[in-house]
């Protein structure tokens, strides 16, 4: 079975039940996952108080918070081990298909988005069915919730050094020798994928990893783990 999960904050709020509206056209029906923290740390003073949604096929799950990995966490832990989880960004629409399509793959780690180290700091990613070192969630991923599961304690040792979800769940992929790899298709690609204009506002994730760009926040996050002894890219010669 496949499920689709996402997580999202206060001032999305508004804009949620029309993804979430979205998200249950995928092909097959899948359940959404709805996860909504108790109380956010990054906004502490403010009063959670998810949307209503107007489906048996949405579950809204509360609870702790896991900063962005609460999209894939929240769910791995209450569905069965087998299911798995595609989860998704709270600020983009996707191809009907998406669930169908990352789901057909027996093993591994599936999305739309993610890339290489040596394409990346080159400047020159090539999208294409291939295995990658990051995988992007913004394009939807694929994941076995056992996976989440059975490693969660080495999942939040990770997520103590940084709150990019990405670099941290690749990181950890790459610890437990788990494929990571992206696919391409004519029915099911990222120029497919369309992202919301509130997911570039001020309180958006990408905007608040520090001074500098995308490149120079990961090239930082390569060196805390590096660090840390926890650079597990480095099998594949990140850095």
């Amino acid at each position: 079975m496949t499920v689709i999960s996402l997580t999202s904050i206060p001032s999305r709020f508004q804009y949620l039940p029309q993804i979430v509206n979205n998200l249950l056209e995928q092909e097959g029906s899948p359940t959404v996952y709805v996860c909504i923290p108790d109380r956010y740390n990054r906004f502490p003073d403010v009063e959670v108080v998810p949307p209503v949604f107007n489906s048996d096929r949405v579950k809204v799950l509360r609870g702790r918070d896991y900063g962005p990995a609460t999209k894939f966490i929240a769910t791995a832990l209450v569905v069965p081990d087998d299911e798995k989880i595609v989860y998704v960004d709270d600020d983009t629409d996707y191809p009907r298909c998406l669930a169908r399509i990352l789901s057909i793959f027996s093993s591994g780690v599936w999305g739309l988005s993610g890339f290489t180290f040596s394409e990346y700091f080159s400047g020159n990613i090539c999208r294409a069915n291939k295995e990658v070192d990051v995988i992007e969630g913004y394009g939807g991923v694929c994941i076995q919730a056992k996976i989440i599961k059975n490693n969660l304690e080495k999942i939040l040792e990770i997520l103590e050094l940084t709150y990019n979800d990405d670099m941290a769940l690749s990181n950890v992929l790459h610890f437990l020798g788990v494929p990571i790899r992206t696919v391409v298709s004519s029915v099911c690609n990222l120029s497919m994928v369309r992202q919301y204009p509130y997911g570039f506002e001020k309180d958006a994730l990408h905007f608040n990893n520090g001074e500098g760009s995308h490149m120079e926040n990961n090239k930082r996050i390569l060196k805390t783990f590096s660090d840390k002894n926890v650079n597990y890219f480095i099998c594949r010669n990140a850095g």
